[in-house]
């Protein structure tokens, strides 16, 4: 079955947000978080509770838009002070953004994260 035209823009339009997001998270990751590793659900698999895969409701999350979406990525800054995430967005596919720890991911997930990397409280 062939795609409407409708849906071929939707799918583009869906491809250019998720590859921006990527971008956005890999030039933070390498210039800005000193080449955090990054972290994906399936890194932490077992490790977490599905609740934690969630983005939490915090001021900046819910001001972007991140709040209650489901994490695709992520990584933290080797002092554990600064955190990017990006997450799916259903409107726009893919979504980027970055802040506190706290105010991206559970503490929960920090605290498996940094287990993991074996990142020391600053």
């Amino acid at each position: 079955m062939a795609l409407t035209k409708e849906e071929v823009v939707e799918l583009a339009r869906c491809k250019a947000n998720c590859v921006m997001a990527g971008m956005l998270f890999a030039e933070t990751v390498a210039r800005d978080i000193r080449y955090a590793p990054t972290v994906t659900p399936m890194t932490v698999a077992g490790l977490v509770p599905e609740h934690d895969l969630i983005v939490p409701h915090s001021e900046l999350a819910m001001h972007v838009g991140a709040a209650g979406k489901k994490l695709i990525a992520w990584a933290l800054r080797e002092d554990g002070r600064e955190a990017v995430i990006v997450f799916d967005n259903e409107a726009k596919c893919c979504g980027y953004t970055h802040g506190l720890p706290t105010e991206v991911i559970t503490p929960g997930l920090v605290r498996v994260t940094k287990d993991l990397l074996h990142i020391k409280e600053a």
